[in-house]
């Protein structure tokens, strides 16, 4: 069998995205979390966050890439985050002149990607 046809396997690593993006998640809420520390759960949150910007976004980019509606019926409209994408690949996934050094490091906006209006206030 395909991989491509075994759609519970397929299923099993987009589920598996977002387990460990609600990990992250619980992870960057504990109080006292060193910046090591921090950092490395930012890092998770970021690849984890791109992964289903992918997989949930518009663009179909085809070839192997799983989508929702290879799954169920799909219709539902989703505004890819274009700055959270493009961050965690130059800064997190890929070796690029755009990483920030150290003592550069600017703090992801987990309100905007949450919480749009409290971007705005």
């Amino acid at each position: 069998m395909r991989k491509r046809d075994d759609k519970p396997a397929a299923l099993d690593h987009a589920l598996y995205e977002i387990e460990m993006l609600a990990a992250a998640l619980v992870a960057l809420c504990r109080p006292g979390l060193s910046g090591a520390d921090g950092s490395g759960w930012m890092e998770v949150f970021a690849i984890h966050s791109r992964n289903l910007n992918e997989f949930f976004g518009q663009n179909d980019p085809g070839g192997g890439y799983m989508k929702p509606s290879h799954f169920v019926e799909w219709t539902q409209s989703y505004a890819f985050d274009t700055n959270l994408a493009r961050r965690a690949s130059s800064q997190v996934a890929h070796l690029t002149y755009d990483r920030e050094k150290p003592e550069e490091k600017t703090q992801w906006s987990f309100e905007c990607i949450f919480r749009p209006c409290a971007c705005h206030l």
